[in-house]
């Protein structure tokens, strides 16, 4: 599992994992704040394979972007 530590006071209307093809892999909406667990899997509940994904986020009108690697099991 990922957790993704948003930054303090900031509200995100999004946040997304991609792969670098820029497909969603999973993603998240509502007021979200504080932390954010990514276990691993897509939106459809599968595991999402071992790679390099890119994390985009949107809060308060400002675009956030990261990269995490998942590592196979």
């Amino acid at each position: 599992a990922l957790t993704m530590r948003l930054p303090t006071g900031s509200v995100f209307e999004r946040l997304a994992v991609l792969d670098l093809g820029g497909r969603r892999v999973r993603a998240w909406e509502g007021s979200l704040s504080g932390t954010i667990a990514w276990d691993g899997r897509d939106d459809t509940g599968r595991p999402a394979p071992a790679g390099v994904y890119l994390v985009r986020g949107s809060a308060q009108g400002r675009e956030f972007s990261g990269r995490v690697v998942r590592l196979g099991r």
